[in-house]
């Protein structure tokens, strides 16, 4: 992606924006793209710039112009003041998930998991309002609910599965309800949009640890369902570590103290799709 020359300052003949505010937008439009250019860091720089082109937005849009202007993103372009929103959401979203993926500290990585539940929810909204119809770019992923969906509930899912991480950290002992909603957002998250190795793989990893907790509310008495549970999902190459040493020590128990049929009647029972999704705000509250 080129560095950008659109400057607002030039573009607006007549607005409620002043001219230092239009050329500060600029500025930091410049800012990032120069930095995207050059493979550099731009979170903040693209949070600032954002954060200064919405609040400009609806005074842009009533603004008189000298001509439309053209923003150009991935090799798209489109002279809706909405696209650049759109696309500054997604790529905001995007980069939020890469940070949190390698953060180390698990409060900063749960925030950085909100931040882009909460831009991919707020592109949704964004694309709600989206009425300028391109046919060049109706077909293109940025323009496709289902798109953001897919990122929202994959963040939201790790989000979770981090939460369960810092109990087991700092507790020393998991969280079933998060290991439960990250389970779930991931399944969402699989079935909405076109999925790769790692959401494949994040979600047996995820459907592993589910089950092992709904063994572990499980009595000794019923050992030979809490092997029945897990027998078929231990058969992955992928599952964590601790869902296959204790459904070992389960087996060992089950073959020599209760002699029980491996066999149950649970399953996975899903929370409906209405909570899920009413919870995504609630997740994202404080932002």
């Amino acid at each position: 992606m080129k560095p950008a020359d659109l400057l607002f300052e030039k573009l607006i003949v007549k607005s409620d924006v002043s001219g230092d505010e239009l050329i500060g937008c600029s500025e930091k439009r410049r800012s990032l793209f120069n930095n995207l250019y050059f493979k550099n860091d731009f979170y903040q720089l693209g949070k600032t710039y954002y954060d200064a082109y919405v609040s400009m937005l609806p005074r842009l849009q009533t603004a008189i112009l000298k001509h439309q202007p053209l923003f150009q993103w991935e090799n798209t372009g489109s002279s809706s003041w909405l696209f650049e929103k759109l696309h500054l959401e997604n790529l905001l979203m995007r980069e939020a998930w890469n940070k949190a993926l390698i953060e180390t500290d698990l409060k900063q990585k749960r925030n950085l998991f909100r931040e882009s539940v909460a831009y991919g929810l707020t592109a949704l909204d964004t694309l709600g309002t989206y009425h300028w119809e391109d046919v060049s770019l109706t077909s293109t992923p940025f323009m496709q609910d289902r798109y953001y969906l897919y990122h929202v509930c994959k963040a939201a899912s790790q989000c979770y599965k981090t939460m369960n991480e810092f109990s087991v950290e700092n507790r020393s002992e998991t969280n079933a309800k998060c290991i439960s909603m990250a389970f779930e957002y991931m399944d969402i998250a699989l079935n909405v949009w076109k999925s790769d190795h790692y959401d494949k793989e994040e979600w047996t990893n995820l459907k592993a640890l589910h089950l092992l907790e709904m063994a572990k509310k499980l009595s000794d008495d019923q050992c030979g369902e809490r092997c029945a549970l897990l027998k078929d999902i231990v058969e992955e190459k992928s599952i964590p570590g601790n869902v296959l040493s204790e459904y070992k020590i389960w087996k060992q128990q089950n073959e020599q103290v209760y002699y029980q049929k491996e066999e149950t009647n649970q399953t996975i029972t899903y929370s409906p799709l209405i909570d899920l999704f009413q919870n995504l705000q609630s997740l994202v509250e404080g932002i």
